[in-house]
């Protein structure tokens, strides 16, 4: 069955929020920066599957709406119990 699935990236410390929407069948990612600190680094965003490694899913903006298309050998990743995890990273060294 098509299913969507929602999460909630914040951290209170730095009053970062942002939302994710991922459909599965598409494997289309939608990320909202609800509020980021303002920053000269740039978001990365990651995925970290059940066996530790991140996986970096490339950068995404710091305002508004970012869609990230996810790789088809990254969408194994996306499931149950994986995290996304966004780290602030020099834009010019970034993928």
């Amino acid at each position: 069955p098509h299913r969507l699935v929602l999460a909630q990236l914040d951290d209170a410390a730095t009053g970062t929020l942002l939302a994710a929407n991922y459909d599965p069948q598409r494997g289309a990612l939608k990320i909202r920066a609800i509020q980021m600190p303002a920053s000269d680094l740039a978001p990365e965003l990651w995925v970290i599957p059940a066996d530790g490694v991140p996986r970096s899913l490339g950068l995404v903006s710091a305002q508004g709406i970012s869609n990230v298309s996810i790789a088809v050998p990254h969408r194994k990743l996306m499931q149950e119990g994986a995290t996304l995890a966004i780290t602030m990273e020099p834009a010019a060294s970034a993928p």
